[in-house]
């Protein structure tokens, strides 16, 4: 019996520190809203004193979460699904050239009014030849292989990293394509193990946009196709590969 109190409060204690670890990482712009609504009602109840506790989970309940969730078969998530592992098949030959996609678990489209941006913060821990960053809006389909690959029919829009060169890849109605008008546009860069990597994807602005060691790339996407579709975060790896996500924050207007 006492183990079992033990343990409750064991994950009790384990739930709150995730629950203030979360808070703390919290964007300003959500603490605003929640803790300014929570203190009007505060004024209005004069007899009413709301713990700092129970603020906090209200702000977590409000809060929109990110993980790596959907994924490839030589893909493998840590317990917290912040950190994706890309490991080769040594049973199978070409096993190097296989190529893994693990999605974000949220769904983004413009039905939500009051988004006008999605940002995400990635540490690249561990990379060997190149990787793919971007967004995905063919229902999570592509994780044995690269969701940019030309059996992707729907929309996707990405950059493509490697040591020294970062390059756009998009989807038109016509289907997929290198698209010419950002082929000559790579970006140099110089990537290293540790570095980290932002993508801001403005709906407002319908562009796609990634940050390099705090540094914006040129070029974007833009003219992103939002009518009736659904994108996800979407990561491709090829040979062995370790990402970690970071952070997670959403603009309103």
């Amino acid at each position: 019996m006492n183990k079992h109190i033990f343990e409750f409060f064991d994950l009790q204690a384990e739930t709150m520190t995730t629950l203030l670890k979360r808070v703390k990482a919290a964007n300003k712009y959500f603490k605003y809203t929640v803790f300014g609504y929570l203190r009007e009602y505060e004024e209005k109840e004069s007899n009413l004193n709301t713990p700092m506790m129970v603020k906090c989970i209200c702000l977590n309940y409000y809060l929109i979460k990110e993980t790596f969730e959907k994924h490839g078969d030589f893909v493998s998530l840590n317990g917290d699904k912040n950190t994706a592992i890309k490991y080769c098949d040594d049973t199978k030959p070409m096993a190097a050239l296989d190529t893994n996609t693990v999605y974000g678990d949220l769904k983004m489209d413009n039905f939500d009014e009051s988004i006008s941006e999605y940002q995400w913060k990635f540490k690249i821990m561990k990379f060997s030849f190149w990787f793919e960053i971007g967004i995905d809006s063919s229902n999570e389909s592509y994780t044995n292989s690269d969701f940019t690959s030309g059996g992707n029919e729907d929309t996707f829009h990405s950059c493509v990293f490697n040591q020294d060169a970062a390059t756009i890849f998009e989807t038109r109605a016509t289907g997929w394509h290198l698209n010419e008008k950002f082929e000559r546009k790579s970006s140099k860069i110089d990537l290293k193990e540790d570095d980290e990597i932002d993508m801001v994807f403005n709906i407002q602005t319908k562009t796609l946009k990634f940050k390099v060691k705090g540094e914006f790339i040129e070029p974007c996407s833009t003219e992103i196709d939002l009518n009736d579709k659904q994108y996800s975060m979407a990561i491709a790896m090829n040979e062995t590969a370790t990402i970690q996500f970071v952070d997670f924050c959403i603009k309103h207007k």
